[in-house]
């Protein structure tokens, strides 16, 4: 996934585009490189790559990785494809992380069984203040993130589709570090509303 974040780091989007691409640059051809279908950016990073392409893509059909459709993901090897799980049994929020489990099935095919894969999706419920989940209450989800990438995360999922299971909750509190607002950050409108 390439969106802009960390671009404190780097000069400019273009150098945080650049710096990803030296990640794979000097793969091997009997390596495997994981690339999202629907990304502006991964055609650009294909023509770099001498390794195996695996896609994956939470709108189409892809050859090879995984896919979410219809609210089912599937792992597809040479063109077969095999359903794994339902996206809303994934027990993290938000798009991201179904696009982040999309990319780590397609990294492990061959590897990690499609059971194990679902019981790590099902169970694993983040780390300690990242989109961290602390309870629902009266309907509403309260989520503790004290990353600022955590809240660029929240930032651009706002505008996004609703999965199945984000659809149960309607309305969501993060509560995050209030250091993070000396930023300007566009969520810093949330600082009032403090969780407890």
């Amino acid at each position: 996934n390439l969106s802009p974040n960390h671009l404190d780091k780097h000069r400019d989007f273009q150098d945080y585009i650049d710096a990803k691409r030296a990640i794979f640059e000097n793969q091997r051809p009997d390596a495997r490189l994981i690339l999202n279908q629907d990304d502006g950016h991964t055609e650009y990073y294909a023509g770099f790559s001498k390794a195996h392409i695996s896609y994956f893509s939470d709108k189409h059909p892809v050859e090879d990785g995984a896919a979410a459709l219809d609210g089912v993901i599937y792992r597809i090897h040479d063109g077969v494809s095999r359903a794994v799980m339902k996206v809303s049994d994934i027990r993290l929020p938000g798009e991201h992380n179904v696009l982040n489990y999309l990319a780590a099935f397609s990294a492990v095919e061959g590897l990690v069984n499609d059971e194990v894969c679902a019981a790590v999706a099902r169970s694993f419920g983040g780390v300690e203040h990242r989109l961290e989940h602390v309870r629902v209450l009266r309907g509403i989800t309260f989520i503790r993130s004290s990353q600022k990438s955590g809240l660029q995360m929240i930032y651009q999922n706002m505008n996004r589709p609703l999965s199945e299971k984000s659809q149960t909750h309607q309305k969501s509190v993060v509560r995050c570090n209030p250091k993070l607002y000396q930023q300007k950050h566009p969520l810093s409108v949330m600082q009032s509303s403090r969780t407890h």
